[in-house]
Order: C-alpha cells, then structure tokens, then sequence
C-alpha cells in the first residue's frame, strides 16, 4: 500500500507530513479532495468485513492508524499452529498395485483374476514375443575384410545402382502426389474448365496459363506436398471462370495435371454455400440462395465444370398447340376470311370470335383521330389560322 500511495504522490497523508489544514485556509478544498481519494483506495483495499468498522472516519490518517494497530499484532500461537500442519503436512502418496489372493501377481484382484474366471477369447491372439531388433552404427566405409566376396569395384557400382534406384523412386513420388489430398485415376481426362475440388488444399492451383486474366511471375517460390517434396510455383494471378465465380491468387504450377479448387477459399471470398449430400453436391450463393453450379462425382472425386459461355440460362414456355391469335401474327395479319380458307386446307387453331387485333384497326385508318379542341387556348381560334379558314375546326361550326 505505501508503494500505491508513494506512485499516486499520497503518502503524505497517511504519514503525518501534510497535517489538515483550517477550514479557512485556501488549500483545504484540494487537501479535501486528495484525502476523499486516499479513503476511497483503503475502502477498496479492504475486506467488506472490515469496512463497516471504518465507514464513518473522515480522515485518511485516522483509518490508516486503526488498520495499522489492529492488524500489526502478531498472534503468536496462530503462527505456531499453522507451521505445524506444514510440517506435518504429508506429500502425495504413492497408490499402491493391487495383488492378486489366488496368483500373486499384481495389476489384479482375486476375483478378476483369469485362471479363475477364464481367459477372453482374443487374448493369446493378440499376444505376441516381443523381439528387439540389433541396432549397430553405420560408417560411411565398406568393412572390406569382412566374409562378403566382392571387390572393391563392385561395391562402388552396388552403392551407384542404389543410389539411382532411390532417385527414381522420389521422382515418381512426386509425379504420384501431384494432386493434394485426392486419389488419382489415369482414365481421367485432361481438361482445362474442370476443377477438381480440394477441402485440403490452401490456395487455388492452375496448370494452364492462358486461363489466367491477370498474371505475375514468381522466382523462388515453392509448394510443400504432403510426401515432403517440393514443386515449383511459376506464377500467380486471377481467373475468371464464370460470370459468378472470380478466382484471386492462383498459384500456376504447370507440372500439375489438374485445376485445384481450394473449397475453403471459395467459400470465404465469395460467400458461398456447399451444400453435400450422398446424392448431389450444390454450389449456392449466400445471400439469395441462387444455385451457382452443380459438382458432379466421378472416380471418388468432386468435379467442377464451369462453361465458359456469359449468356444465363433461360427456361422458355413450350405450347403443343398454337391459339388463333399467334397464327393471326404470324401469317402477317391476314382477314379473316383469308384465315378461314386457310384453316379449310391446313390443321390450324379456330378462329376465336373474342380477339380483337388492334394492330389491324389501326393500320387500316387514314389518320389518327383529333384530339379535343377544348384543350387548346381561345386565343388559336381568334389568330391568323382562324381568319383564313373559318369555318375549319372551330368547336362552334363542328357537327
């Protein structure tokens, strides 16, 4: 507490340095205000059991006094009591190994004992000798005195057909593992719009180049697959597969034979939904719930075709039988007298008595009718245009 008080500059009230000045001095207000403060910090430093004792003091000095004699007794036969029960107090016991009555083996009692209520039907089949196998240093020399007949010359090609045998064998490693966490099948075709969807990979990969949109060369840049080795990464950039789905920071390694979709990628930069079922696997969008694509299974694997054509999908209204109206258009509006002997002749729809063309009544009118005089001003009707023909148009002369 004296360290609290000492950093806050409020020591002083507490060790007799900074007396309560009179009511009519004028730094009471503030020696007021820094002693309220002091009293705050001891009510919260305390236990609700001890504030009530030293709730109504009005002065820092006055409690810091009666917490300091109250609590610097020492209780002499407290402390003895308690460094007994330390001394005393025992450490944790070591939990002793049951014994068996019948065997006097340990790890069991004598009513789970097996020679009395008989062995489990797998237990001799799953107990096998344990073997250690010899472990003995390497030297990078051959022991050429040893009871081996061959020559020095021959052990040299021995260690260069090996060391090959084990070169071969990494590069078809990687040649196996280009595609990260999915089993691969040689009857799959090569094709640059399918995309195999990875749940396990962490970026998207290409391995055509003429499919990026943006592109940027990378130097020095590798991909750790899961069998420890590394491929090269040519570049990166952006592809647009369709007028949805817009890929950013695809990573173009061309020894890969397949377009890697990473799911959680997908999902993140597009707000999209997966939705996986054993029957069908949907690509949807978030917010409206519109159907982006469906992923096709083929060879245990989920296949993403996405068409390269801009145009969405429309579903058009399909009638087997055509109504009077249609064929009256398309025939280019023929009367219907034309229409009946044609009809007469061919399998078309009836003539309906209800249609009306309106196309037709209008085509066969001179002129539009005129529109109402009365929305026009009084003052057209006195002008120029009235003193030359009078007896034209006025609302007056019109029968």
């Amino acid at each position: 507490m004296h360290v609290a008080l000492s950093v806050k500059n409020k020591l002083a009230f507490i060790d007799e340095t900074l007396p309560k000045p009179a009511a009519t001095d004028s730094t009471f207000v503030a020696w007021n205000r820094g002693n309220n403060v002091v009293i705050s910090w001891l009510y919260n430093s305390v236990s609700k059991d001890i504030i009530t004792s030293i709730l109504f003091a009005t002065i820092a000095k006055e409690i810091w006094d009666d917490l300091k004699t109250r609590f610097s007794r020492k209780n002499g036969p407290r402390i003895f009591q308690l460094r007994r029960q330390l001394i005393n107090k025992s450490g944790f016991t070591k939990k002793e190994r049951p014994k068996c009555a019948h065997c006097e083996m340990f790890g069991h009692t004598k009513d789970k004992c097996y020679k009395l209520v008989g062995y489990p039907p797998n237990y001799f089949k799953n107990r096998q000798p344990k073997v250690v196998n010899q472990v003995e240093n390497s030297t990078d020399s051959l022991n050429l005195n040893s009871s081996s007949n061959l020559t020095h010359a021959q052990c040299q090609q021995l260690i260069t057909f090996l060391t090959n045998q084990m070169q071969s064998d990494n590069n078809l490693d990687a040649l196996a593992t280009n595609v990260t966490g999915i089993c691969m099948n040689v009857k799959f075709p090569d094709k640059d719009n399918t995309w195999i969807i990875d749940s396990g990979a962490t970026y998207h990969i290409c391995c055509s180049k003429h499919m990026y949109n943006s592109y940027s060369p990378l130097h020095n840049s590798n991909v750790l697959l899961p069998n420890s080795t590394k491929v090269k990464v040519e570049g990166i950039g952006s592809i647009r597969l369709n007028d949805d789905i817009f890929l950013h920071n695809v990573l173009h390694i061309p020894t890969f034979r397949f377009n890697l979709l990473s799911l959680l990628t997908l999902i993140n930069e597009n707000c999209f939904r997966f939705v996986l079922d054993t029957n069908s696997c949907i690509l949807q969008d978030l917010k409206t719930l519109r159907k982006i694509g469906i992923v096709k299974q083929r060879h245990g694997l989920l296949l993403f075709d996405f068409p390269k054509s801009g145009l969405n999908p429309v579903c058009n209204q399909i009638s087997n039988s055509i109504t009077y109206d249609i064929w009256h258009q398309r025939l280019g509006h023929v009367p219907t007298s034309v229409y009946r002997l044609i009809a007469n002749k061919t399998q078309l729809s009836a003539i309906d008595s209800n249609f009306h063309c309106s196309t037709c009544h209008l085509a066969k009118q001179n002129r539009l009718p005129f529109t109402n005089p009365n929305n026009f001003s009084a003052n057209v009707w006195q002008g120029p245009i009235f003193k030359i023909f009078p007896n034209v148009g006025h609302p007056t002369l019109l029968v």
